[in-house]
Parts: C-alpha cells; structure tokens; sequence
C-alpha cells in the first residue's frame, strides 16, 4: 500500500511537471509577437506612417501619424489586441510656410534687374526695399519675400538736376531745422515712386513729430504732430 501511494504521488509529480513544461512553453510562444509583427498588425488596422515602435514590459507603444494628426497607439504584446488608442497632438508633417528670402538674396535680385550700388535695405513682413543707385539715378526695388519677384521698380526722377540723392545726416539736419527735438529714427520711403525720408522726432515724453522730406531735393513735404492721447 505504501508502496503504491509513493508511485501516484510520482505519477502526480510528473504530471505537474509536464503540464508546468507545456504551459510555459505556450506562455514564451504567445509573447512572442515580434516588432515587425506589431508593424504590420498596427498597418493592417490603421492609415498612417508608423514613426517609432517601443517595447515596454509586455506591451508595444506605437506613434502614428498621418495627414492631420498623431496618436499613441498601445498593443498587447502577446494577443496583439490594442489595448489604448488615443490623440497626442496635431500632426508635425503638416505642409510648413515656405522659407522667406534673406536680405542678401533680396540684394541680389534686386541687382539683377537694376545695376548700381545698393544704397539702403528697408525690411517689411512683405517685401524688401532695396535702394539703388545706378547711372540714370537712385531706384526703390521692391522684392517679395516669399517668393523673390520684383514687384515694383521707381524710376528715378525726371528732374536731371535732381539725380543725388541726400543722405540721412542731411535728413535728419533738415527736420531739426524745423522741429526741435531728438531723433528717433530715419527710414527711406517710396511714395508712389517718390522717395521720401520719414524722420521720426521725440519733442517729448508724450509728444512726437514725424516730418516728410523730399529725398532729392530736401524739399519738407509736410510735418505731423501726435500726443500720446491722439
């Protein structure tokens, strides 16, 4: 009788051991899903560009983004179920505004419809105004800048006597001959093809005056008075 019950117990050892054996041996081969299978599991259920696959304890976490946005995608390692899908944010492959020219490119655009020596670069969110001085006269060039064409040229002067254009010094003497004050700042401007310098002067605090003068002949086109209440 002893005898026999130490023979089950071994039968029922054995038994235990195998059906331990077996079950971790399916357990190894169902998590045995691999990268590529994730890849392709994640290709077959969703559109969109796979952009990183990351394993982490028995779960894949996939970033998918397509046209407008991404999302985190989470697969069980094992079953190959998805587990979390969810949005992080808007898609960083959206179509991005084209690059702007530089200053320098913009100079030589300028340069090549107008030959001379470029005098003053004036930069707007739009365009450049290059100014060049050439043999016939002083031209504004006014390039674009998202795409480099010329979108206007000024014709110099008809005036022949009147083909120097001042400098900013004799700008800035000119206004303060007129209006007293500081100096705050001097911009060259194309004025339906008359070039004018906008001279900028603080009388106060709270008090500024802008003064127009004609480029070429120093001529004051006209002066305004503002306060900080207008």
């Amino acid at each position: 009788m002893k005898r026999t019950f130490i023979m089950v117990l071994s039968a029922l050892a054995v038994a235990i051991g195998i059906w331990y054996w077996v079950t971790a041996l399916n357990n190894t081969n169902a998590s045995s899903l691999s990268e590529s299978d994730i890849q392709s599991l994640v290709k077959q259920k969703y559109e969109g560009q796979i952009e990183r696959i990351k394993k982490v304890d028995n779960q894949f976490h996939v970033q998918l983004t397509n046209q407008n946005n991404t999302y985190e995608i989470m697969v069980d390692g094992v079953s190959g179920d998805i587990v979390d899908f969810s949005k992080v944010s808007k898609s960083t492959n959206q179509e991005k505004p084209p690059p702007q020219l530089t200053e320098e490119q913009a100079k030589k655009k300028a340069l090549e419809h107008v030959q001379g020596t470029v005098e003053n670069v004036k930069e707007s969110n739009e365009h450049y105004d290059i100014t060049i001085k050439s043999d016939d006269g002083t031209h504004i060039v006014k390039v674009s800048r998202p795409d480099g064409s010329i979108e206007n040229i000024s014709n110099p002067p008809k005036n022949e006597q009147l083909t120097t254009l001042i400098n900013k010094e004799g700008a800035k003497k000119i206004a303060l001959e007129k209006v007293k004050g500081t100096i705050s700042s001097v911009e060259l401007e194309d004025d339906d093809d008359q070039l004018l310098y906008e001279v900028e002067i603080d009388q106060s605090p709270d008090e500024e005056a802008t003064v127009l003068i004609d480029a070429y002949s120093g001529e004051i086109i006209s002066i305004q008075f503002e306060t900080d209440d207008d």
